[in-house]
């Protein structure tokens, strides 16, 4: 799908492991995690904000087939998957919004977002780069899925 769109410039990052003193404590290690974490949505909210949707999806799919060369367990896997839902969110916190339509959204609208970033993750990690449909298709139906089983307690 976003093959035919040019890569915008913004660099993938490569899986560079982390590396630190062997004197860093505890409270070193959780500072280091929040800064990347907050890196990370800084990131996110500058790509959503500057590039447009054809462009988020290039990126998306960049990062998608990345993920896919590293180990689950490792801490890359985290950071880059946790990319990937910063860029989609609002994609998410939208499907949720519709799906919960105007007469009830004055009720818990937390519900259906915390279902719908759920069926992100799930997309995250489900989706196969290069299957022949685009991620954002895959995500929506896995998202519509997931907000729709949650909120009717199915």
């Amino acid at each position: 799908m976003s093959s035919d769109v040019p890569a915008p410039d913004i660099p993938v990052p490569d899986a560079v492991p982390d590396r630190r003193p062997a004197s860093a404590g505890r409270l070193g290690l959780a500072t280091g995690h929040r800064d990347r974490m907050n890196r990370i949505q800084e990131f996110a909210r500058v790509a959503r904000t500057a590039l447009d949707p054809a462009q988020l999806d290039a990126i998306t799919e960049r990062l998608l087939a990345r993920l896919r060369t590293l180990h689950p367990v490792s801490s890359s896997y985290g950071r880059f998957r946790y990319c990937i839902v910063e860029l989609n969110q609002p994609m998410a916190d939208a499907i949720a919004d519709e799906l919960l339509g105007p007469a009830r959204r004055h009720t818990d609208a937390e519900l259906p977002r915390r279902a719908a970033r759920r069926g992100l993750r799930r997309a995250v990690d489900t989706f196969t780069p290069g299957s022949g449909e685009g991620f954002r298709g895959y995500a929506a139906s896995v998202i519509a899925a997931e907000a729709h089983r949650l909120t009717n307690g199915s």
